[in-house]
């Protein structure tokens, strides 16, 4: 992100507020990647993507969970957290 900001603040023409130009964003110069480093990227992307979506549905159920504890016992929250995880592929 770094090379990004430079790159943006040396053509900087305002004062107070810094611009930049369109001219600026359509000479901004692009890397270019052979076709088996563009596909590992792209994996890379939707690993990440996939992972913060198990992630928030873990975070969900273990909110849940904690709810379901407080409120009737231990038994019926693991029974339930079980059911939860074993909807989205995970078995203990």
């Amino acid at each position: 992100m770094k090379p990004l900001l430079d790159f943006s603040l040396k053509f900087n023409t305002g004062t107070s507020y810094p611009t930049i130009t369109d001219e600026d964003i359509l000479n901004f110069p692009l890397p270019k990647f052979d076709f088996k480093i563009q596909e590992e990227i792209k994996k890379k992307i939707t690993e990440m993507y996939e992972t913060k979506k198990l992630s928030k549905s873990l975070l969900k159920i273990a909110k849940r969970g904690v709810e379901i504890a407080i409120e009737k016992d231990e038994e019926e929250v693991e029974n339930w957290i079980n059911y939860e995880l074993k909807k989205i592929g995970i078995e203990l």
